[in-house]
């Protein structure tokens, strides 16, 4: 087995304060909420969705309410439709940044509609976009085509891309009540990205915008995956379980770069460290993937992994969309465009 490589952090042109963060939708304004509670180098925060209650996530920054007409359809198209009106103030958003995050959860109507939306206008202005986007859980087998279809959209427009399975957090994490299992993925999330996006370190290492875009794969799916154990030898078992959802999800050889952060108790030791870390670089890439790497230890009997794998040209998630392998590269519009809402009538009385 191959030593594993550390690397440096990779310099961007991206300065953190020109970052503009955008949750959509349910999951991604509880998402960007968690972000919040963090001290981040994060110019402003917006949120947008066509349901009012998804804007009381948010604790400060501008909120948009995208309506729709009452009792109509709610079908990707008709969201579009609606949030076209809306273009001029997504493209003042986005105008002073250097970088814009869009945080959704697809599946949904909304988050698989405003966020390829969003990443749309930025690729067409020149702004680099960094989508972090949930996957719907296993039985939501009626989402599962819609997210497919975005996550394929997004892909081509987002300059990167992070995919979270809700299903795998889940897995992850110690058993709770339905009713608080939403809320408490969205916050392991953003507490995730927080220590990703340079959360302070009292006690440890942080990472920075830097490491994390250097991680990331421009063409192809980044991968993050969160994992806790408060087993003996809850290091090992966090990692390991990271590295198992990885399995699941995309080939583990494809991966290319890793960047890894552990949360330990004080007794967190170099040793722990490099056989974490050992873990990764074994399991990953044929032996040979680039590493990053933070850690924080503190008073704590839960240890957890936070683990950020790129490289991927293909996941899981590709066969949601069974239209994209039958049609190939031959689709007449690869973009699911605004309906214009005429019923049979109106089409006649066009004649």
């Amino acid at each position: 087995m191959s030593s594993p490589t550390f690397s440096k952090p990779v310099e961007d042109s991206v300065n953190a304060k020109g970052i503009v963060a955008i949750g959509v939708g349910t999951a991604g304004s509880a998402i960007l909420s968690q972000l919040q509670d963090y001290d981040l180098d994060i110019k402003s925060f917006h949120f947008v969705s066509c349901d009012k209650n998804d804007l009381a996530f948010a604790k400060r920054g501008e909120k948009m309410l995208i309506p729709l007409q009452l009792g109509g359809k709610v079908a990707t198209g008709y969201v579009r439709g609606a949030a076209l009106k809306f273009l001029g103030k997504i493209e003042e958003i986005i105008e002073n940044s250097e970088m814009v995050i869009v945080a959704a959860g697809l599946g949904g109507k909304v988050g698989s509609s405003i966020a390829p939306l969003i990443a749309e206008v930025c690729k067409e202005r020149s702004k680099k976009c960094m989508a972090i986007i949930t996957m719907p859980f296993k039985f939501e087998n009626n989402k599962h085509f819609t997210a497919g279809v975005a996550l394929k959209r997004l892909r081509k427009l987002a300059a990167g891309i992070i995919v979270v399975d809700n299903q795998e957090i889940a897995n992850n994490a110690p058993q709770a009540p339905l009713i608080d299992a939403y809320h408490a993925i969205n916050a392991k999330i953003g507490f995730a990205l927080s220590r990703l996006l340079g959360g302070a370190e009292e006690h440890g290492i942080a990472v920075d915008i830097h490491k994390l875009l250097g991680t990331m794969d421009t063409g192809g799916y980044s991968l993050l995956e969160v994992a806790d154990s408060s087993a003996p030898n809850g290091l090992e078992d966090a990692v390991k379980n990271a590295l198992k959802s990885i399995c699941r999800t995309a080939n583990p050889e494809s991966a290319t770069k890793a960047l890894l952060f552990l949360i330990g108790s004080e007794k967190l030791s170099s040793s722990d460290l490099h056989s974490s870390i050992s873990l990764v670089s074994g399991a990953l890439g044929n032996g040979s993937p680039e590493i990053n790497y933070g850690f924080s230890s503190k008073q704590t009997s839960t240890t957890t992994a936070i683990l950020l794998t790129s490289g991927y040209r293909s996941t899981k998630f590709d066969d949601y969309d069974p239209l994209a392998k039958i049609l190939a590269e031959s689709e007449v519009d690869d973009a699911p465009e605004t309906s214009l809402g005429l019923d049979l009538g109106d089409l006649l009385a066009l004649d």
